[in-house]
């Protein structure tokens, strides 16, 4: 897993979004 450092300006926001996509594409859309 990338830290922030290497993602960029990431707000917190923003971090936690991609955290959930991540989390929610990893499981089965159902």
């Amino acid at each position: 897993m990338e830290d922030d450092h290497g993602v960029g300006r990431l707000s917190r926001g923003q971090r936690k979004a991609a955290k959930a996509a991540k989390k929610e594409a990893k499981k089965p859309s159902k």
